[in-house]
C-alpha cells in the first residue's frame, strides 16, 4: 500500500500513473464498488481506465523520492523519507520560532506517523510560516520574504491539495498583522497578497495541468475516483 516509491519509479519510466491495475478490474461492472473491487483493493491510490494513480500531490516525489532513485537505482522507504522530512520541518520551525520546545510543539500538531503523507510535506509548510515570520520580523523589506513564504506554500499545495484553504488564514494574517513597512495600508496590503498570491496561483495552475494530463479534467485530481 505504499506506493511513492512506485510513483517514483513510473514518473523516471515517462508515465503519471502509480501502477498498471490488474486487467480483471476493467471487467467489472462498477470498478469503485467497494464489493467489486475488494479482491483488488489497494490503499490511498484511485483508479482511471485500466491504471492506479496517486491523489496525493507529486511535489514530494518528484523532489525526494524520484531523484533517489535515478542517483541510486533503489527505493528511498517512505518511512525514511517521513523521519528525514520530519527533521526538516522541526528545523524550519525552531527557525521561526526560536525555541526548541515551542518547534516540537508546532511540529507535534501534525500527524506523525511514519508514513503519514502530511509529514511529507510539512517542511514545505513549516518554511512557508517561517519565511511570513521572518517577513514580519524585518518589516521594512518585507515583500521578497513574503513571495518567498508564497512559493513555499505552493510547494506544499502541490504536497497536499487540501492545504490550500490555510491560504485564506495568510491573507487575513498579512491584513490583520502586516509587517512593518513604509508603504501605505492599502497600498501595503496590496503589494504583500499580490507577492504570496502569485506563486500560490503558478502552483495551481501546475496541479491544474497535471491533473488534465492524467485525467482529461483539470479539476480531478484523483480524490473522486478512489479505490
Amino acid at each position: 500500500g505504499h506506493h511513492l516509491p512506485l510513483y517514483a519509479r513510473s514518473l523516471l519510466d515517462g508515465h503519471t500513473f502509480v501502477q498498471p491495475a490488474p486487467p480483471e478490474m476493467l471487467k467489472l461492472p462498477n470498478p469503485y464498488d467497494p464489493e467489486q473491487y475488494r479482491t483488488y483493493f489497494f490503499v490511498d491510490l484511485s483508479y482511471y481506465r485500466g491504471f492506479f494513480y496517486s491523489y496525493y500531490g507529486v511535489v514530494p516525489v518528484l523532489l525526494l523520492f524520484t531523484p533517489w532513485t535515478a542517483l541510486t537505482g533503489n527505493y528511498l522507504t517512505e518511512g525514511f523519507a517521513a523521519a528525514l522530512l520530519l527533521c526538516l520541518g522541526l528545523a524550519c520551525s525552531f527557525f521561526h520560532l526560536g525555541h526548541p520546545l515551542r518547534a516540537w510543539r508546532a511540529v507535534a500538531m501534525w500527524r506523525t506517523s511514519w508514513l503519514s503523507r502530511e509529514v511529507i510535506v510539512l517542511p514545505a509548510f513549516m518554511a512557508s510560516v517561517a519565511a511570513y515570520g521572518y517577513a514580519h520580523a524585518q518589516g521594512l523589506n518585507c515583500t521578497p520574504w513574503i513571495a518567498l513564504a508564497g512559493v513555499f506554500f505552493g510547494a506544499a499545495i502541490l504536497g497536499r491539495n487540501t492545504l490550500a484553504l490555510a491560504g485564506l488564514f495568510y491573507v487575513i494574517l498579512i491584513w490583520l498583522r502586516p509587517p512593518r513597512s513604509p508603504d501605505s495600508a492599502i497600498r501595503g496590503f496590496a503589494l504583500r497578497t499580490t507577492a504570496f498570491a502569485l506563486p500560490v496561483a503558478a502552483a495551481g495552475f501546475v496541479q491544474i495541468a497535471y491533473n488534465y494530463a492524467r485525467f482529461g479534467d483539470p479539476l480531478e485530481s484523483g480524490m473522486s475516483i478512489q479505490v
